[in-house]
């Protein structure tokens, strides 16, 4: 029978793989069966040295998150599940977005885009969004979008964690696109 790791040994092989929150490093430890007067002691050893902090979790969480153009929304309810707290979870997106200058509305029009008129016609789009919806409309046989296709959008928005009034807007934009028939 092979000697159990000390509590602190096990805390650190478990942070070697990825960040972890407070509430995954407790269970981990109770998983591993140490007392819980030796988790208390190594989880508040582990913050003071900052090995595990929940905010500072939260705003790579959110990073990770936009840059997959997911909406803030979706990526606090998963910081939630994972034992975030719902006031760090929500100070840290708002100090994210800050910080990082995060556009929900131009992220989910550029979804929009993709979806309608392929991944090609946003290679251009950071230069103009009105040039990719203009050349779409200027066909003869250029249609408005149907209302199925709207619909489908705003339920992809809302699963990627989009508010309804960024998913409102999108829709009321949408409703002007049009495609080639």
């Amino acid at each position: 029978m092979s000697k159990k790791r000390g509590v602190g040994d096990e805390a650190m092989r478990y942070l070697s793989h990825r960040m972890r929150t407070e509430q995954e490093m407790r269970q981990h430890l109770k998983e591993k069966e140490y007392e819980d007067s030796e988790i208390e002691g190594a989880i508040d050893d582990l913050k003071a040295h900052h090995y595990i902090d929940d905010y500072e979790y939260a705003l790579a969480f959110y990073r990770n998150s936009f840059e997959k153009l997911r909406g803030g929304m979706r990526a606090k309810r998963e910081l939630e599940q994972k034992g975030v707290d719902a006031l760090t979870a929500e100070n840290a997106l708002e100090d994210y977005k800050y910080e990082a200058g995060v556009d929900e509305l131009a992220n989910a029009r550029r979804i929009a885009i993709e979806s309608i008129y392929g991944f090609e016609a946003t290679r251009g789009y950071e230069n103009s969004v009105e040039a990719v919806l203009q050349s779409a409309s200027d066909s003869e046989e250029a249609e408005y979008l149907d209302e199925r296709k709207i619909a489908s959008m705003a339920r992809k928005l809302e699963n990627r964690g989009y508010t309804s009034g960024v998913i409102y807007k999108i829709i009321s934009e949408m409703r002007s696109w049009k495609i080639k028939a």
